[in-house]
């Protein structure tokens, strides 16, 4: 956890080129020597986001997660290199996670905040990124219900009227086995997660605590698939 959690008053500009000179010195002798830097420029802020952010997100989400801690809302910066062919030990991007109660992370319906410094782009999300593979038979059996499924067109439509979002999930190139490729919905069967993304180039509210109100802005435009996917989720969990 941050050593502290105070009040947001924006990303230092320092959160940057902290990202940049480790993208050139992605070392843990540099890290080591930088760490007192990560705090102050990535995880402290970092926190302190996280916080304001979810008690905004509560008036739209009222059982959404904040929790200002390495594994939960906040990211570990070490890349797990087990089985990549790049061994850098840390990642040089930043992100954020909202999630539901009470459910486990990745779990539910969420929100998402994210810098990748390096290239000099963020984006913000709202849904579920990865339906876990114990709930991709309810996630399908929701596609093919047929109040259901027109509820997930209708919350995509809703979104994609609403702004730039492109909707992030397709994964199999075709329908999965045994299931009808020629049903109206059949495209949807093919996703493994349903998330509405904004990206943009890193913007100059991120330095200032206006920030959280032009996250929030696009988070509220995601709500209808939060609301579908948690709903799905809701439904998993409870067998019905």
């Amino acid at each position: 956890m941050a050593k502290k959690v105070a009040g947001f008053e924006g990303f230092p500009k320092g959160t940057l080129k902290f990202f940049k000179d480790l993208s050139k010195n992605n070392s843990k002798a540099w890290f080591d020597e930088h760490r007192d830097d990560y705090e102050k420029l990535v995880k402290e802020p970092s926190a302190a986001f996280c916080v304001t952010m979810g008690e905004r997100l509560r008036k739209i989400a009222p059982q959404i997660v904040a929790e200002p801690k390495v594994n939960r809302s906040l990211f570990r910066i070490n890349r797990d290199t087990r089985f990549s062919n790049d061994k850098t030990p840390y990642k040089t991007n930043l992100g954020i996670l909202w999630w539901t109660a009470p459910a486990k992370r990745f779990d539910s319906g969420e929100f998402y905040f994210h810098i990748d410094p390096v290239a000099g782009t963020m984006f913000v999300a709202g849904g579920m990124h990865q339906i876990p593979q114990d709930m991709l038979d309810e996630f399908r059996r929701s596609v093919l219900d047929d109040a259901l499924g027109k509820a997930l067109v209708k919350a995509v439509e809703k979104v994609t009227k609403a702004g730039d979002y492109k909707i992030w999930g397709e994964h199999y190139k075709t329908v999965p086995r045994g299931f009808d490729k020629d049903h109206p919905r059949a495209d949807w069967l093919r996703y493994v997660g349903v998330i509405g993304m904004y990206e943009t180039k890193i913007v100059p509210e991120l330095h200032s605590p206006e920030i959280v109100d032009w996250t929030f802005e696009h988070f509220k435009k995601f709500k209808p698939l939060y609301d579908w996917t948690q709903a799905m989720a809701d439904r998993h969990a409870t067998g019905i």
